[in-house]
């Protein structure tokens, strides 16, 4: 299935073996296979209700190409380190650690492939050879899945590694916005075609452009919620307390809808874990703190992903593996506490602007 021009694949061995390999399994070097798990990762995709259908068209009208189990972070890397004890269960807010009930696999039988999992080789290669240019998805799961159908399988688990400090949190997370914004031309009518400088019409159902959406709009909150603030302060007193209350409730949201809705719905409030919800509130009280260099953090990556794409067109692909981006945080100190430093400037800049423009919003402000 691959092209006759691609690179040689099999240097020791003999290569016309792998002509009867029907499945293959991905998964990151630090991603742990639990026992059996590969066992039932392959009797679901090879279950004949779950094998991949064709229209006319040549692409999957029913069954699946790819199944994502779902992926959660070990318990040695989530009490690891005071960092990772407080952030290692973000329920809701990290998509590619959390997926358990997922909204598009339960409401259109599809779900979103995250880079872990089994998929169909003859299928997958069907569907997807000579169909992107070389050298530009850095995040090519999410887009990959788009076109040839996810199944999201939540009663098969694996285990992945969590950061252990927060510079390599925010560097993967910084490594990710720059492969979701990488792969913005796939919302748009006309795509990037192999060869370069031709496109072609988008194969991809306004569903599955919307996946893309779901993530740069998830990426683009922290600058929206610190734009709004912004914006509002200046404004009036009333419109910088709407303000606040809308992104603080925003923020709270998650650790804060159980609680409610056990309240609300007569379910005794004894259920309610009282040491959750504090680390829950702590965890976003830090989150809260950091929202200025969140929004710093996104804006860079957003940066230098068009700054590569039309003017430079190197290090598209730029990517470091867990183990490497580790090793090196320390290394990286020196330059995280000075974009820290420069966040902080920021802050006073905003805090002496609003007592110059707006004195009177000077407490609606300082927190």
């Amino acid at each position: 299935t691959r092209p006759r021009e691609a690179d040689r694949l099999v240097y020791v061995g003999d290569q016309d073996q792998l002509s009867n390999v029907k499945f293959v399994i991905t998964l990151d070097s630090d991603t742990q296979l639990p026992h059996d798990t590969a066992r039932r990762m392959i009797e679901i995709l090879a279950h004949p209700l779950n094998q991949a259908r064709f229209d006319d068209a040549g692409q999957v009208q029913s069954g699946y190409t790819i199944i994502q189990p779902r992926v959660s972070p070990s318990l040695p890397s989530m009490s690891g380190s005071p960092f990772s004890r407080l952030f290692s269960y973000p329920v809701g807010i990290d998509p590619y650690t959390n997926a358990v009930s997922d909204v598009y696999q339960d409401l259109t039988g599809e779900g979103s492939y995250h880079g872990k999992g089994i998929y169909d080789v003859h299928t997958f290669n069907q569907l997807l050879s000579g169909r992107f240019p070389e050298a530009l998805l850095l995040s090519h799961d999410l887009i990959e899945g788009a076109h040839v159908r996810v199944g999201l399988a939540s009663n098969v688990e694996l285990y992945d590694e969590f950061p252990q400090d927060y510079l390599s949190y925010i560097n993967r997370q910084h490594r990710w916005i720059r492969g979701d914004w990488q792969i913005v031309d796939w919302t748009k009518p006309r795509v990037p075609q192999p060869g370069g400088g031709r496109r072609g019409k988008n194969p991809l159902s306004w569903f599955d452009r919307w996946k893309v959406i779901d993530n740069l709009r998830r990426s683009l909150l922290p600058v929206i919620n610190l734009s709004l603030l912004m914006i509002s302060w200046l404004i009036s007193v009333q419109a910088g307390w709407v303000a606040t209350i809308v992104v603080t409730t925003q923020l709270f949201f998650h650790s804060l809808v159980q609680p409610f809705t056990w309240a609300t719905t007569g379910q005794s409030l004894k259920s309610v874990s009282l040491t959750k919800t504090a680390h829950d509130l702590l965890r976003l009280l830090v989150e809260a703190a950091l929202l200025l260099f969140q929004a710093w953090l996104a804006l860079n990556a957003i940066a230098r992903v068009f700054y590569r794409r039309h003017f430079s067109h190197r290090r598209l692909l730029e990517w470091t593996s867990a183990q490497v981006m580790y090793s090196s945080a320390q290394a990286k100190v020196p330059v995280f506490l000075f974009s820290i430093g420069l966040v902080s400037l920021f802050s006073v800049i905003i805090g002496w602007a609003m007592q110059w423009w707006r004195p009177t919003n000077i407490w609606v402000v300082s927190p």
